[in-house]
């Protein structure tokens, strides 16, 4: 295995690690489950993840692009890494709740 796949995996496998984690306020308020469309992935190939936010029942988030300009918009980002690039990020329609 050349040495930029190799950090490609390691990488991969780490924001995998990340992903699937719960953050912590009290308790779980938000979970973060990734999902990827292929098994394996070699270099040069192009790939999709799927990263699925649970909000906690009486919690929300804001859209990515909320309509007042007060509210801070959701964003998911990624490190800068040299072994790949990350082309698109596509949000859910985003549902208006009172």
């Amino acid at each position: 295995m050349n040495k930029k796949l190799k950090y490609f995996f390691i990488t991969a496998i780490t924001i995998l690690f990340i992903t699937n984690t719960s953050l912590q306020a009290g308790n779980d308020v938000v979970k973060i489950k990734s999902y990827s469309a292929y098994n394996k992935v070699y270099a040069g190939d192009e790939f999709k993840l799927a990263v699925k936010v649970t909000i906690g029942e009486g919690w929300h988030i804001n859209s990515d692009k909320p309509h007042e300009s007060f509210l801070i918009p959701t964003k998911l980002t990624l490190e800068q890494n040299d072994n790949f690039n990350l082309k698109k990020i596509i949000y859910p329609i985003a549902k208006d709740i009172k």
